[in-house]
């Protein structure tokens, strides 16, 4: 299986682009833009599900008199992610209002609360200085050929519906309309929902993928 996108582009051009290409420079227009259909939809499949491998930890996040900067890729807390003291107790996520008014009235440093403002983390007591964890949704890599950017955290199933989406756009712009190579993929995609849905109730899902190619 393919672990970064160099190795996925380069397959791409191997085995399903028909095109001659007459030197170097024409090798590398492709490479970029088989690049580009790889970021696209790495995307699209990335932020389609509040996926669990979509998460990162940042351990320990400092907070300093009751506030913290995010991580450099925070892209979100969503349904998966919060804040934990250094025992292991979520706090409860309250609105950014709520904590500002509590600051202004003096809370207990015992009140586990937390907010997330415009550009912090923020807790009530103004007076903790500690650290946590933080589970947060994170931004996706922008992949890139020259540097062999690793695929992961994708897991390999939907490593195969990348691969698959990615064949189906390059055949279609060859002009090669079979209806196969999107059958592949839609194959391919289910298969990875299927995998990924596998324990989890909160991850069940139609098949739509509207939008997709």
């Amino acid at each position: 299986m393919f672990s970064t996108v160099s190795a996925l582009v380069d397959d791409l051009s191997a085995n399903y682009d028909n095109t001659d290409l007459a030197t170097v420079q024409d090798s590398t227009v492709r490479e970029n833009k088989y690049t580009s259909y790889v970021n696209r939809l790495y995307n699209q499949l990335w932020y389609r599900r509040d996926w669990r491998w979509t998460y990162g930890t940042k351990d320990p996040l400092t907070m300093s008199s009751g506030t913290a900067s995010y991580p450099t890729d925070y892209a979100g807390i969503g349904n998966q992610g919060g804040l934990y003291d250094a025992e292991g107790n979520p706090w409860r996520r309250i609105a950014y209002q709520d904590v500002e008014s509590l600051r202004a009235r003096g809370v207990s440093a015992q009140s586990k609360l937390f907010s997330l403002g415009p550009s912090t983390i923020i807790i009530p007591n103004t007076a903790s200085s500690a650290n946590f964890r933080f589970v947060y949704r994170k931004t996706p890599a922008t992949l890139n050929y020259t540097q062999g950017t690793a695929l992961a955290p994708m897991p390999p199933a939907f490593v195969v519906a990348l691969h698959a989406g990615v064949v189906a756009r390059v055949k279609e712009e060859e002009g090669d309309t079979r209806p196969e190579w999107r059958a592949d993929f839609l194959q391919a995609l289910s298969e990875a929902f299927r995998v990924e849905n596998q324990g989890s109730e909160a991850q069940q899902m139609p098949m739509a993928v509207g939008g997709m190619w």
